[in-house]
């Protein structure tokens, strides 16, 4: 059993998170069964938004990273650049939000802690938050100064993918144009 999610239930206020039931069954699996969910598992959906709650994080902010930034099919290998894990942490990042990589729930969790703490760096611009997520403080930094992003072989494309995936959740979800803008600052990137 996972203690992680039971804590974070436990943290929710009573009714918080309308989609809990859907991500409990995930604390019964072995952690040889945990590791081989897919990273786009729905189940795995509904516990980063109990995450994204939990850290007043805009709604699908992490979906939207786990399902279409990181992608990561493979979650027992490291990527060609060593970030393991659903939520692609390298080691050094992950020292600063110690956990186990190949825990999924771990992960997302671990991610919504960062970008808690990212977002405060760069006065709640999501964009500028996921870039640096994706490559670091340089991206990040150049993404909120209006410049383009440097590794645009990497970044740029990760950032078009994020906000594409976030515009189409919305849609589906019908949330208001305005609410979207607010909460995810879609303005045209640099």
């Amino acid at each position: 059993m996972h203690l992680l999610p039971l804590l974070l239930l436990l943290l929710l206020p009573l009714g918080g998170g309308n989609n809990m039931a859907d991500w409990k069954e995930l604390n019964t699996l072995s952690p040889e069964d945990l590791a081989k969910v897919k990273h786009n598992d729905p189940r795995l959906d509904s516990f980063a938004n109990v995450v994204e709650e939990r850290y007043g994080l805009p709604k699908d902010l992490l979906v939207a990273v786990k399902n279409a930034g990181e992608m990561s099919e493979t979650l027992g290998k490291p990527s060609p650049k060593g970030a393991k894990g659903v939520m692609q942490f390298i080691d050094k990042t992950r020292e600063g939000y110690p956990h186990d990589v190949y825990d999924p729930m771990a992960s997302i969790d671990a991610a919504g802690r960062m970008f808690k703490d990212i977002l405060k760096s760069y006065n709640n611009n999501v964009m500028a938050a996921v870039a640096h997520y994706n490559g670091g403080w340089v991206q990040g930094k150049a993404y909120m100064a209006g410049k383009p992003v440097p590794s645009q072989s990497q970044t740029a494309p990760y950032l078009q993918r994020i906000r594409e995936y976030m515009e189409k959740r919305s849609a589906q979800q019908a949330t208001p144009p305005s609410q979207l803008t607010t909460s995810f600052r879609l303005g045209v990137s640099p």
